[in-house]
């Protein structure tokens, strides 16, 4: 399968085990589950590891970064909400270091012939996840909860609540509701 990085902020913690934990947003987080393989890269060497733990919870992230610093500046907000993961590192040795940052790659599965979206479609609310299909004959909008499969940096499977052909608003505003009318470009 192809390989996904998820995660910033992310150390290596000793818990009896080597276990790295980070943070994942909300579109990381919908293709993680425990038991999916990964590998662990540190100091020059590469670990194998499997993800041993998905949060739950989401928190605020209100971590000092670039564009944390940017939004500032220019009066938005960046916060958004994260949840922490976890990975096992499954072959360790001496070499690692507890503390060290690491980098964590999440193997995700490949699949072909599925229906797929891209990632900038999908809205989340109340853990609901949604799109906004176009309606040509009204020329409006429908709020359509979707089931999502396995994911890549662009793209989601659509597992449910989509039809081959339909078209889905991309970037949806958070004014946009169910019936409102507007115009395709292109």
């Amino acid at each position: 399968g192809s390989a996904s990085s998820v995660g910033d902020g992310i150390v290596l913690e000793n818990y009896g085990e080597f276990i790295a934990s980070f943070t994942v947003g909300k579109y990381d987080l919908l293709g993680l589950k425990v038991g999916q393989s990964a590998v662990v890269s540190t100091l020059g060497s590469d670990y194998d590891a499997v993800v041993s733990y998905v949060g739950a919870t989401a928190s605020e992230n209100n971590g000092l970064n670039i564009s944390s610093i940017a939004s500032s500046l220019t009066g938005s907000s960046s916060n958004s909400a994260s949840a922490v993961a976890k990975v096992k590192i499954l072959n360790p040795d001496e070499k690692i270091v507890i503390g060290f940052d690491v980098d964590i790659k999440v193997n995700t599965e490949k699949i072909t012939n599925v229906l797929k979206i891209p990632v900038d479609a999908v809205a989340t609310d109340d853990a609901v996840t949604y799109v906004y299909v176009y309606n040509p004959d009204k020329k409006t909008v429908e709020k359509r909860t979707v089931e999502l499969g396995v994911f890549s940096d662009d793209d989601y499977e659509v597992k449910s609540g989509l039809s081959e052909g339909e078209l889905v608003v991309m970037n949806p505003k958070a004014a946009l509701t169910d019936g409102t009318k507007i115009a395709v470009k292109g």
